[in-house]
């Protein structure tokens, strides 16, 4: 995680691009951060949603996130009878500050009603 610079001193912008990777991501892209928080319960990525791309101005090449957080079964307290989807994730409220260089790699989450209709559009498995 990233400290969020002071206000006034972030612009929020459109896009922000890994200078290592060359990816571009943008609010509402899913992504994988490493693992946070979870003390030891999961040693997988977390998923994150971005819902604000900022730079900071005063060191301008600082590039960064906000994200939501998306938990595993696995990093949730449940009834242990509990029968979870392949893959479920959980929408928490949990928001945290994210340089670019901190995501892993895309991530693809998908609605439950989609989910069980199929791969998204444009998704290849290969």
């Amino acid at each position: 995680p990233t400290a969020l610079p002071a206000l006034g001193n972030v612009t929020l912008v459109e896009e922000i691009t890994d200078k290592v990777t060359g990816e571009v991501y943008r609010v509402g892209d899913w992504v994988y951060i490493p693992p946070a928080g979870t003390e030891g319960l999961s040693t997988s990525s977390t998923v994150c949603l971005i819902v604000q791309v900022w730079r900071d101005n005063i060191e301008g090449d600082k590039l960064g996130f906000t994200g939501c957080w998306f938990l595993r079964p696995e990093q949730t307290m449940h009834k242990a009878t509990h029968v979870f989807m392949e893959n479920e994730v959980f929408q928490t409220h949990h928001m945290i500050h994210y340089g670019v260089g901190e995501i892993s790699g895309r991530a693809v989450v998908l609605h439950v009603r989609d989910y069980v209709r199929g791969k998204p559009k444009g998704y290849d498995v290969g």
